[in-house]
């Protein structure tokens, strides 16, 4: 487990008592305390005894996205159950089960990338487009990097218009981050959704392992690329805080927090297996509705099959 970086000030009390942040996927196959919702309140009151009241020096709660409708919740649900009564499309993955739901998005036009905790151990691997009636199709385990949990996948098929990884990551304005991916709310989701999300700016050129952020994520997330006002990659989700020991060691309900694999390393994996992906300065600062629209050519669901 890499330790959570951004632990200073107030939260180095709320880091120290629970390093094991959780994997957005184990929480799903019940590895890990179960994640709870709810909102941030107040930590308990120090002593009067000559103890400071430290408030954590946290970015803003992010809000203007919307969660999607309870009418796109219903048509997942029924396409789920569609796709649960007929068979995989590919004969390759007949007959296997799927145990664990990610995000990933390709990097070039035959590479994805994910979290190597997605795949780890997985029989099969399969990824689906981001559309009302794909498939899954199998694809292949390329590389791993487990201590900064990444990992490279190959498709057969080609995509026209893989993900941009921010090239200047200064000019990036932290409080208006996103997440695109697929969150599993009780079923795998059959198409991607956006949360906001928001970060310290400094944070996003951090050379620590993980950065942190203010966001909503969930079992699902793991895999989704962080992208800027401008629709470009800034990072991989990797984890969240596991709200559960948070509030057993400290009484503090924290479950907006998660942390994220900055595009330095991420771009640094790619290259070591000489991956060629792309680095830009999109111009212009995009709504959240056009950053979703501009993912789906490049995002994909990655299923884990036993």
């Amino acid at each position: 487990m890499i330790a959570a970086p951004g632990c200073g000030n107030g939260w180095l009390r709320i880091c120290a008592a629970a390093l094991a942040v959780c994997q957005l996927t184990a929480c799903a196959d019940g590895d890990h305390p179960a994640m709870h919702s709810g909102t941030v309140v107040d930590r308990p009151q120090r002593s009067a005894a000559g103890e400071a009241n430290a408030s954590p020096q946290s970015p803003p709660s992010p809000t203007g996205i919307q969660n999607p409708d309870s009418a796109t919740a219903e048509a997942d649900r029924v396409r789920y159950i569609q796709n649960a009564i007929h068979p995989p499309s590919d004969p390759v993955l007949r007959g296997h089960r799927n145990t664990r739901t990610a995000t990933g998005f390709f990097v070039s036009e035959t590479e994805i990338v994910t979290n190597y905790h997605t795949v780890e151990g997985c029989s099969r691997l399969s990824r689906t487009p981001d559309a009302p009636d794909a498939r899954p199709t199998q694809v292949e385990l390329a590389a791993t990097d487990p201590v900064h949990d990444l990992a490279l996948l190959t498709a057969a098929a080609p995509v026209s218009s893989p993900a941009t990884f921010e090239r200047r990551l200064h000019r990036v304005d932290g409080s208006d981050l996103s997440i695109v991916g697929f969150p599993t709310l009780g079923l795998p989701r059959q198409q991607a959704v956006i949360s906001p999300a928001v970060a310290v700016p400094s944070e996003l050129e951090t050379d620590k392992a993980l950065f942190r952020l203010n966001a909503d994520v969930h079992p699902g997330n793991s895999g989704s690329p962080v992208l800027d006002e401008y629709g470009a990659v800034v990072g991989v989700i990797s984890r969240r805080i596991d709200t559960v020991a948070v509030y057993r060691k400290t009484g503090a309900l924290i479950n907006d927090v998660a942390f994220a694999i900055p595009s330095a390393i991420v771009v640094t994996f790619l290259a070591r297996h000489h991956v060629g992906f792309r680095t830009g300065e999109p111009a212009a600062s995009l709504p959240a509705a056009e950053r979703l629209a501009k993912s789906r050519s490049y995002l994909v669901r990655v299923d884990c099959w036993q």
